[in-house]
């Protein structure tokens, strides 16, 4: 009977209801740097005439909660240190300071997840570029590393890992299951612990992807992130077996595995479609490609485009004037057939409803694609060979579409989404129909062939551009 009773002591001191008031107070904090943030950058930023928009919304939420971590870590140090919060050692329970103290910080670890998860997460597809980066390196140190294999996996394993780091989030700031919670908190800390610092010391991967494209770290940056936030965590770590969940059941199940199941559609529908958020500055709507494509940033030091061309170059056309789409084909050959087909077929269309909207495109396929293009375009669709991180860089879509009016980006279509002539007849206006009848010079007579010259004539491949020195100068 007695031991029933100091369990029921124990158990009711271990469950000491927290300050109600503060965890509202800490949720409205959380919320507010949210929605608070952009809001206020949004009101008071200036953005510049030309040239991308540089939001520090991302930053200033990340310092936010970087600051708010470390404030609660050391209070909750304090408070050990001075029996406010209990040792570690002993096994009756929080008090309520100790329950506040980890409450806050649970609330602020969260809050940090989630701006990292969901940036990443509404953006597999570039999170997964990272990760190929991060496997390059490794196959370079280690040469018996899987990289062929482990790219395959990129793109998944960036959805999980992103939809992880929410979840996790509401995990923490529920209180669900805090020993398994707080352990994978540890373990993906020092998983990302590992891959930056190996970043940093080597030198190799020069931005850890940790904020996608909404915030660019250093290699030392995002490694020190990582060692503060191990260092920070460990109170929640030591603490687990008394941190009971600060809600009745079933709110923290619902709210873990309810974010599970939200932000894993997002995840999936932005891959189907395109991101939300659009991060790659140069490239976004309303970006004035001209501009971008020849001036410098000053902060950097580079041309802003500094990887972008006159996709149109190589035709004699200028893509910088009047209506244009760009078809964006990167790595072809994993792309669904039906949509390249339907792409091709839309530019034949155009040409015919559509004769002042120019057509061109990049890709980075294999000459035999390049070809297969070639052979089910018009003769005016321009195709260029770019580079297959640029590509991927403007559109995250193979085949992707940008419809570009006097060098402006007006609106991106993923393949899912594919523009129909209407559509882009609309967005062009009037110079929809404003196309040059096409002319063609007159043949000159060809000079005669030196006889000693006859056997050694070379051709240009018209696709690839190479020379080929065994073509039959007769043609047959």
């Amino acid at each position: 009977m007695t031991k029933a009773i100091q369990t029921m002591n124990n158990t009711s001191t271990s469950r000491t209801p927290i300050n109600r008031r503060l965890d509202l107070i800490g949720w409205a904090v959380i919320l507010l740097i949210l929605i608070g943030t952009p809001l206020a950058v949004g009101l008071f930023r200036t953005p510049p005439e030309k040239g991308p928009i540089k939001d520090p919304s991302v930053l200033i939420m990340f310092l936010t909660y970087l600051s708010g971590i470390i404030l609660f870590s050391l209070a909750t140090w304090g408070g050990i240190a001075v029996g406010r919060v209990k040792s570690i050692s002993d096994k009756s329970g929080l008090t309520g300071t100790g329950g506040n103290l980890v409450n806050l910080l649970s609330k602020f670890l969260g809050g940090l997840f989630i701006i990292s998860g969901f940036v990443k997460l509404q953006d597999v597809v570039g999170f997964g570029i990272k990760l190929d980066d991060y496997w390059a390196v490794f196959q370079d140190a280690i040469p018996a590393f899987p990289a062929a294999f482990m790219r395959t996996l990129s793109v998944p394993l960036a959805g999980f890992v992103s939809v992880f780091e929410v979840v996790l989030a509401f995990a923490l700031m529920t209180g669900y299951r805090m020993r398994i919670t707080s352990l994978l908190l540890m373990l993906m800390l020092l998983f990302f612990t590992f891959l930056t610092g190996y970043s940093a010391i080597t030198n190799t991967v020069t931005d850890c992807g940790c904020f996608g494209d909404a915030l660019k770290l250093t290699p030392y940056q995002s490694f020190t992130k990582d060692i503060i936030l191990v260092i920070t965590c460990l109170p929640i770590y030591l603490l687990r077996k008394r941190i009971q969940p600060y809600y009745r059941a079933p709110i923290p199940l619902l709210a873990t595995f309810g974010s599970f199941a939200i932000f894993a559609f997002i995840s999936y529908y932005t891959y189907q479609h395109l991101p939300i958020f659009d991060f790659r500055g140069p490239y976004q709507a309303g970006q004035d490609l001209e501009y971008n494509s020849t001036n410098f940033d000053e902060e950097e030091g580079i041309i802003i485009a500094h990887d972008f061309y006159d996709f149109c170059g190589s035709c004699g056309q200028n893509g910088f004037e009047g209506p244009a789409l760009y078809y964006v084909l990167y790595n072809v050959e994993k792309a669904p057939q039906e949509a390249l087909d339907a792409a091709l077929e839309l530019e034949r269309v155009l040409r015919t409803e559509a004769p002042g909207i120019k057509v061109c495109g990049g890709t980075n396929s294999r000459k035999q694609t390049r070809q297969y293009i070639k052979d089910n375009t018009s003769a005016a669709f321009c195709l260029d060979i770019s580079d297959e991180k640029v590509l991927k860089t403007m559109v995250r879509s193979t085949p992707g579409f940008i419809f570009v009016m006097d060098g402006i980006v007006i609106k991106k279509w993923h393949y899912n989404d594919m523009p129909t002539v209407p559509e882009l007849r609309e967005l062009a206006g009037p110079q929809a129909d404003q196309g040059p009848a096409p002319t063609l010079p007159e043949p000159e007579a060809a000079p005669p062939v030196p006889d000693s010259l006859a056997t050694d004539s070379v051709t240009v491949d018209s696709v690839s551009g190479a020379v080929d020195s065994t073509a039959n100068p007769t043609g047959a």
